[in-house]
């Protein structure tokens, strides 16, 4: 069609002020903003009613592309249909198209982002990342999460399984079908496709647990009965480390001085002294490092943390310590000195504090002989920091139940 306009009269119109409609003909026209911007419309008649059609700005549509789009519109009409109904139409097919069109990635950066925003702690949200980011995107994000199978997800989650991470596997199991019933929620075309899966995954491994308690009256009472304790001095600094640091107590009682490195304020077992036969690093709390200067002094030239009390020349022995505890009282289905270890791990994993860590922390098996070579130092920072933080919480709960 041939109009009034040309592309030089159009870039020619300078603002006024005043809304300008400049006419090209048949109902369309330029509607110019006080501020320049201009945009084509549509004037026409539909059923008896006025209805304008917002065809696009220009320069974006050209006066040709606008031409053309009036042509169509006018073949909508005679056909006895609303081209601007038709238009929110094809607007929300292409809106619904582009949620759909999502990658299960891109599905797992928006559910984050929205628990984020609920306020789910930092920490929480860095844990649950982790664990997609090693577990399950590799396998299945990039495939579209409406397309997504229940074969797709258990091939991927058998993958864990192999690596003996049984418990890993489980709790990916569940937050994959957390973030597909997410994107369920939003109007997407996607199934929670976990829900089949139950029972498909190897039973998790039984957990022993160990005499352990999260009661923050009965911590704080046990830590100042150890700071209180009125047998050995040595088995009083061991115990009051014990919570601190979290090691196994034979890899406790048996430590030597050559392991601690009070500069770096790094405890450092080396493999043949650890039950996983790998080199742990323990990054010390300014509290930890007070009791072993103290230890330092108590040990009296003894290559080792705590000497033997009745044997010269060897350390103490882990049923020393459990003997303190039941010498004040505390019974076996109480706490343990292992139970320190569940106690730490439980707390830690409520303040939010990455699970990857803790486990790190725990000194637990790393399946993959790989890489377990290479991550005795893995997140020794972010650990650091962490135990700070605990010993500061253990130091706060003694203080609220001193005597």
């Amino acid at each position: 069609m041939k109009g009034k306009l040309t592309i030089a009269s159009i870039n020619a119109l300078k603002p006024n002020g005043k809304i300008q409609k400049i006419t090209d003909g048949e109902g369309l026209y330029l509607h110019v903003s006080q501020v320049g911007g201009k945009v084509w419309r549509f004037n026409y008649r539909f059923l008896g009613k006025q209805y304008t059609l917002t065809i696009g700005k220009y320069p974006a549509i050209s006066l040709k592309e606008a031409r053309e789009q009036l042509i169509d519109a006018k073949r909508l009409l005679a056909k006895g249909m609303n081209p601007a109904k038709e238009k929110q139409e094809i607007k929300k097919s292409r809106y619904k198209a582009s949620l759909d069109n999502i990658t299960f990635d891109d599905l797992v950066t928006e559910y984050l982002e929205k628990r984020k925003k609920e306020g789910l702690k930092e920490k929480t949200i860095e844990g649950y990342s982790f664990r997609l980011n090693r577990y399950v995107l590799p396998y299945i994000g990039k495939t579209f999460a409406q397309n997504l199978t229940s074969q797709e997800i258990l091939i991927a989650l058998r993958i864990t399984e192999k690596k003996q991470l049984k418990n890993t596997a489980h709790r990916s199991l569940t937050l994959i079908g957390q973030i597909l019933r997410y994107g369920a929620s939003t109007g997407r075309n996607i199934v929670d496709v976990t829900q089949i899966l139950r029972g498909a995954l190897l039973a998790a491994p039984p957990v022993k647990h160990m005499a352990t308690t999260v009661d923050p009256q009965f911590i704080g009472k046990l830590l100042n009965d150890i700071d209180n304790f009125s047998g050995s001095p040595t088995v009083r600094i061991a115990l009051q480390l014990a919570p601190i640091v979290i090691l196994r107590p034979s890899e406790l009682a048996t430590a030597e001085w050559v392991d601690i490195d009070f500069e770096k304020a790094e405890w450092r077992i080396p493999a043949h002294k650890t039950k996983m036969k790998r080199l742990h690093i323990v990054p010390l709390p300014k509290q930890a490092i007070a009791y072993l200067k103290e230890a330092k002094k108590n040990a009296n030239g003894s290559k080792y943390l705590f000497p033997g009390i009745k044997r010269k020349g060897s350390s103490i022995s882990p049923a020393t310590l459990l003997i303190g505890l039941r010498k004040m009282k505390y019974r076996k289905d109480e706490i343990t000195v292992h139970g320190f270890r569940g106690m730490a791990s439980t707390i830690l994993n409520e303040m939010g504090f990455n699970p990857d860590w803790v486990e790190r922390q725990l000194a637990h098996k790393e399946r993959n002989s790989v890489r377990d070579a290479y991550n005795h130092a893995e997140y020794l920072s972010d650990r650091r920091r962490m135990l700070q933080v605990w010993a500061n919480h253990l130091d706060r709960l003694k203080k609220k139940h001193k005597k």
